[in-house]
């Protein structure tokens, strides 16, 4: 593995805690607390997407073929577009769930073709 393959596992992570975050929004909402859920929500939802933009960027440095490359930038674009527009409506449940399977399926499709 080389340096920038090392590089990107703090900004999944990051993403990653951001996602995590508009999950426990939406459990906030769920149980009444909705102002509670609004402010984790918009901060959550800015988390993630400064930690796609990061993702995005690092992953044109792994030495995975250009295809995936894209592909893998592309979900986790995706992943903190939701997750940023979920923030900005400070609406995190219906949207939360599709961000959760956009950095999952990024994190697979790396894994995957890495090997």
């Amino acid at each position: 593995m080389n340096a920038a393959s090392w590089a990107i596992v703090p900004a999944f992570l990051v993403a990653g805690a951001g996602v995590i975050g508009l999950v426990r929004a939406g459990r906030l909402e769920a149980a009444g607390r909705l102002a509670d859920a609004r402010a984790v929500a918009r901060r959550s939802g800015f988390v993630a997407g400064a930690g796609s933009v990061a993702v995005a960027t690092l992953t044109f440095g792994l030495t995975l073929p250009i295809g995936a490359r894209f592909a893998v930038a592309g979900l986790i674009l995706a992943c903190g577009a939701t997750s940023l527009l979920a923030g900005l409506a400070g609406k995190p449940r219906p949207s939360s769930g599709f961000a959760v399977v956009f950095v999952l399926a990024a994190a697979f499709m790396m894994i995957a073709v890495n090997r």
